[in-house]
């Protein structure tokens, strides 16, 4: 069975600054998570999350200075085979890695051939979000809303495996791009 997992992360913007304040930082920012991203592997085992599932371009370093609209969005896809029996094993390197981006929301979508699109989000909360703006050096941030429902991967994992998964695993603290 076929299943594609897309999406995107919305790179926070560092507006209401003087113009020159606001590209610096923005570069910084993208610069900051394509740093990140490189050092994916480009090949990775299963269930695999490498440098080619996202696609890094253009920014604030566009001729003329201009970006996209209040940040950059980063778009990430791959169709896999049946990995919906293994997508809370692969949930975990995901959210490590959405542990040393900036970003201010996430979006991903799984379609498979037997049931509707599923969607997940991950929001940085107000108060964090704001936090992260302020920070210098630039941080990634420390905690997060998801929402979504995982059941239906405990179900395919359970099928697959035949055996229940057990409960969502605890997420280690976030790393510090200092301290790779």
């Amino acid at each position: 069975m076929e299943t594609v997992i897309y999406g995107y992360i919305a790179e926070p913007y560092y507006g209401n600054r003087n113009p020159e304040e606001m590209r610096r930082l923005n570069r910084q920012c993208q610069r900051f998570n394509a740093r990140v991203l490189k050092s994916l592997p480009v090949y990775d085992e299963w269930p695999p999350l490498y440098r080619g599932f996202f696609h890094v371009f253009g920014g604030f370093d566009m001729p003329g200075g201009y970006g996209d609209y209040k940040g950059r969005v980063i778009p990430f896809g791959g169709r896999y085979k049946s990995i919906e029996a293994d997508f809370l094993h692969w949930l975990p390197k995901f959210e490590a890695l959405l542990r040393r981006l900036l970003w201010e929301k996430v979006r991903l979508h799984v379609v498979t051939e037997y049931t509707f699109p599923l969607t997940l989000e991950w929001t940085v909360p107000l108060d964090e979000y704001s936090t992260m703006l302020e920070a210098r050096p630039l941080a990634p941030p420390t905690r997060w809303d998801f929402s979504g429902s995982l059941d239906f991967f405990y179900d395919a994992y359970q099928n697959a495996h035949r055996q229940p998964f057990g409960p969502r695993p605890v997420m280690p603290p976030p790393a510090t791009e200092s301290g790779k």
